[in-house]
Formats: structure tokens, sequence, C-alpha cells
């Protein structure tokens, strides 16, 4: 096929069949859970109601770049980078 064709025609040819995918992907696929159907349960689990609380809190709140910087989770990365790179 790629003698037949050329190896552009094969490039393109591969690339959209990802795109028609993708579009066929966002026609039929719902964007939100609540859309989804009924298999989808609302959680139950009261920790996992507190869970999802404060994570939603936490993406609320402006951090500004230097607090985002000073967390230990920062630290702790830049010390593994500096001791095995």
């Amino acid at each position: 096929m790629l003698d037949h064709w050329g190896w552009r025609i094969m490039l393109v040819a591969e690339g959209a069949l990802p795109l028609g995918l993708a579009g066929i992907w966002i026609a039929f696929i719902p964007r939100s859970p609540a859309g989804s159907g009924c298999f989808l349960q609302a959680p139950t689990d009261p920790h996992r109601d507190a869970a999802a609380r404060i994570a939603e809190l936490e993406r609320s709140e402006r951090r500004t770049l230097l607090r985002a910087l000073m967390r230990p989770q920062v630290f702790v990365l830049a010390g593994h980078l500096l001791l095995f790179c």
C-alpha cells in the first residue's frame, strides 16, 4: 500500500483516523457524569463526599506562584532532582 500511494498519503491517512475517532467520541460520549445515564451512582460514602468538598475548596482558592513553590512537595521533588540527576 505504501508503494502504491506514497508516504505522504499514508501519513495523512494515519492522522485522519484518530481525528475521525475523536469526532465520533465527541458526538456520542456525554461530557458530564450527569448525562451519562443510570450506571453512575452518586457517592454514598461520607468520607468520599468530604474529600470531594475539600478538593473543591482547594481548587477554588487562588494561590500565588510563591505560595505554590513553598509547598513541601516541591522541596521533596527538588531534592530528588538534585540527588538522582
